[in-house]
């Protein structure tokens, strides 16, 4: 399959699915976001580690639409940028916040997936 599915069909509230990422997890828009918001504290935090402080500050300077403002297609268009980094970051356990989604167990060097 193709890196990541887009469900047709309108959409008809947050919770209804609008992506397949490439293990096959269901994603809703708010699952999305909150993947995306994950990603880009942990990028921020870990950069700010190695004293790197400009995203943060391109972010506060600039302001930022939001990933829990965007339309399906943007949050599509954004997570599968950084699809690979949230599954790198899950699979070393360095996500600083939270997840609002199926559990993803980890075993060994691959994963499986669970709902």
């Amino acid at each position: 399959m193709a890196k990541g599915y887009k469900y047709p069909g309108p959409i008809k509230s947050d919770n209804d699915p609008i992506y397949e990422d490439i293990h096959g997890m269901t994603l809703t828009m708010n699952q999305m976001a909150d993947r995306l918001v994950n990603v880009e504290m942990t990028s921020i935090f870990k950069d700010k580690a190695e004293g790197d402080v400009d995203t943060l500050a391109y972010l506060l300077e600039n302001g930022f639409k939001g990933y829990h403002k965007m339309s399906p297609s943007e949050l599509i268009e954004e997570y599968s940028s950084v699809e690979d980094k949230w599954y790198e970051y899950y699979q070393d356990d360095e996500l600083v916040m939270g997840r609002s989604e199926p559990t993803v167990p980890k075993c060994g060097n691959w994963m499986v997936m669970t709902t």
